[in-house]
């Protein structure tokens, strides 16, 4: 995963990254980790799919995976990113979630 930019995963889910007020420092060809569907798997450089939205739209799930260094999340609704981290707005996670699973990452 280490060779994926974050251009790339865009490309990939058919959306456009939207940054925080600082963007990332390589921009959108800085190399994400990997792709996660718990926030507490989350590491740095990490991408949370979010998956955990279901648990309640009081649980920001994407404030914590930045607290623990996530480098963007992945949600079917628009969100603020924190400065130098990204979103991705798609459809639906469930066909992110199976693409990833398509693409063995």
């Amino acid at each position: 995963m280490d060779n994926m930019s974050i251009r790339q995963l865009a490309k990939s889910l058919g959306s456009s990254p939207c940054f925080g007020p600082m963007p990332p420092v390589g921009g959108d060809a800085e190399p994400i980790r990997r792709i996660v569907t718990r926030t507490e798997d989350v590491g740095p450089r990490d991408v949370l799919l979010g998956i955990s939205q279901q648990s309640g739209a009081k649980n920001e799930f994407w404030e914590e995976a930045y607290s623990r260094g996530a480098l963007g999340v992945i949600a079917e609704r628009r969100l603020a990113p924190w400065p130098g981290c990204f979103a991705i707005q798609v459809d639906s996670v469930k066909q992110v979630l199976e693409w990833i699973k398509q693409q063995d990452l």
